[in-house]
């Protein structure tokens, strides 16, 4: 029989009481951060506190177990900053004059949770409970074992194919109309909080109330960049709906296909074209395209208003396993030369027998053009030439040998266009020394992998070395994002300060990097008493560090004071 003992408060399996899990490289010995709850905290008796796993503005997702029916779930704590601080009991205080704003964001935060509890769509959560005590809510759900989709990207090779891509989401179209319906709107759709489980099913994580989903809203706004749209930055009407979902799932579905993310919403006001590589273009069926081009819309009176809308557009697409560029005959000179694809992102007409006209016509068309090709080729491979014959030319054949052998030795107008394509990824270079270096291309960036080289460097290009192409041809290159693998740095002697920097040199992004003050009479003032994860330990670039250093300050007599100790619960960040 499983017991308490043995659970590993990282993950909740039974690690047989080892100090450091062999599941998950948690450390028993480790804090949750300041200002949350206690790791091995109850709620009401029996809900487990475990890790913190996310901490954002609407509240704080720990992973705990279900010790009445021995089962690992997840606890959502509703603790919204600026607005609370927590005591000395744990329990929730407004701070002053916040009181409206905390109370009316508990009331959403409940019934969210409410509903999601009745729907049990099976790519939403699983809510089990809802608590409501210490003047907040707890809510209790399945833990959900998989990892996000960004996660899954990059350990398969940042793409996948439209062929591998619709099996995996349009049943999550379906789960999303019938989250509509029942009053739900995610609006933080991403890579990030979609979640590839264990089963090969998508599923949605990062519901929250939308003053979470909003910028300018009395709690600290959580939107991701290139998948939030514009109405979330407060741009247009400012209200979040249907739409919004469309415009997030169709970047995330647009980041899977093409590689890399668009810009942000608020940035592509003024510039709403989405650059398709034409390499990319070519393997998805035109419905996709035409689908990501409506929803992708910037005002949402122009975008597809909802997902059953979006599922009509992309309906015709699902039985296809070609595109028409794919299918369409190309001529040689068509075949010679590479381009991007700038696709336009037009506004769109509502009217569904329109759309569905509109298909038929391109389907009408490509036919078409296939027949025309066929019939073009069958008359200059088939047919007899009328120089074929002996009698039906008056040309001498040794007119005819000279002037095969000028043309030969001379070369076309269109040989002497191209140029070779260097080797940009063998080397060291910089986007800037191809801009610098190489005006005969054009240069854009694809997209970015890890890799052992060093951040910044090119590692693959779209044309290989060796290709023949005209000048000015466009040459789509992917960067690095540096080794997908870092040693945690030991901070041990260092400032908080010089600890930034260590762990800037090491490769991580500062944008996870928080710092924490306790209170530690061991080292000095601002210096580092411990970091999580610890010193040796091997992590992605992107993982989650959290420093924490002493705010204790020695006097000349040698009297200690805590004069920087935050008793609200307020983080000091590198950011």
């Amino acid at each position: 029989m499983l017991t308490f003992d043995r659970l590993c408060m990282g993950c909740m399996n039974d690690n047989g009481g080892e100090e450091i899990c062999p599941i998950c490289s948690h450390n028993a010995s480790a804090l949750n951060p300041f200002g949350t709850l206690p790791i091995k905290a109850r709620i009401q008796g029996k809900y487990i506190v475990g890790k913190a796993l996310e901490i954002n503005g609407e509240g704080i997702t720990y992973i705990g177990w279900d010790s009445e029916n021995n089962a690992i779930i997840n606890i959502r704590e509703f603790f919204p900053t600026p607005l609370a601080k927590r005591d000395e009991h744990l329990k929730c205080i407004v701070t002053q004059g916040n009181e409206f704003n905390y109370n009316a964001a508990l009331l959403d935060f409940v019934e969210l949770a409410k509903k999601l509890k009745e729907l049990k769509i099976a790519a939403a959560p699983q809510v089990c409970d809802v608590i409501e005590c210490n003047n907040t809510a707890y809510v209790i759900s399945k833990a959900t074992q998989g990892i996000t989709l960004r996660e899954f990207l990059l350990r398969n090779g940042g793409t996948l194919s439209w062929e591998q891509s619709k099996a995996l989401f349009m049943p999550l179209v379906s789960a999303i109309s019938a989250l509509h319906k029942a009053g739900i709107i995610h609006g933080g759709i991403s890579p990030e909080t979609v979640i590839v489980g264990r089963d090969g099913k998508l599923r949605l994580s990062g519901f929250a109330i939308s003053k979470l989903r909003k910028a300018g809203s009395p709690i600290n706004a959580q939107l991701f960049p290139g998948y939030a749209a514009a109405e979330q930055y407060g741009l247009f009407d400012g209200q979040v709906n249907e739409a919004t979902d469309v415009y997030g799932f169709a970047a995330t579905l647009f980041r899977v296909l093409i590689g890399s993310a668009l810009p942000e919403a608020n940035e592509r006001v003024t510039d709403d074209k989405m650059n398709v590589p034409a390499k990319v273009a070519e393997t998805l069926p035109a419905p996709v395209l035409t689908t990501l081009a409506n929803a992708l819309q910037i005002t949402k009176e122009n975008r597809t208003a909802n997902m059953e809308e979006l599922k009509i557009d992309i309906s015709p697409a699902i039985d296809m396993t070609t595109s028409f560029a794919a299918i369409t005959p190309k001529t040689e000179k068509e075949k010679s030369v590479k381009t991007a694809l700038p696709v336009q992102v037009s506004s769109k007409k509502k009217d569904n027998s329109a759309k569905k006209a509109a298909i038929l016509a391109a389907v009408i068309t490509a036919a078409a053009i296939i027949f025309i090709a066929l019939v073009v080729w069958f008359f200059v491979d088939f047919l007899p030439s009328r120089g074929s014959s002996a009698n039906s030319s008056d040309i001498d054949s040794s007119t005819i040998s000279s002037s095969s052998e000028e043309s030969s030795s001379t070369p076309s107008q269109s040989d002497e266009l191209l140029i070779t394509v260097p080797d940009f990824s063998s080397g060291e270079l910089t986007f800037d020394d191809l801009l610098a270096n190489y005006p005969e291309f054009k240069f854009e960036v694809l997209g970015k992998k890890y890799s052992n080289k060093e951040a910044g460097i090119v590692v693959d290009q779209d044309y290989k070395a060796g290709s023949e192409v005209k000048r000015d041809t466009t040459i789509y290159v992917t960067l690095s994002l540096g080794p997908d693998v870092l040693i945690m740095p030991d901070l041990s002697g260092q400032s908080y300060e010089e600890a930034l920097i260590t762990l800037f040199k090491a490769g991580f992004n500062y944008k996870n990097i928080t710092f924490y003050e306790i209170e530690d009479h061991t080292v000095g003032y601002h210096y580092v008493v411990k970091s999580d994860p610890q010193a040796g330990d091997s992590l992605s670039p992107d993982d989650k560090i959290i420093i924490y250093y002493s705010s204790v300050r020695s006097n000349e007599t040698g009297n200690e004071t805590d004069n920087n100790t935050t008793s609200s619960g307020e983080q000091t960040t590198s950011e």
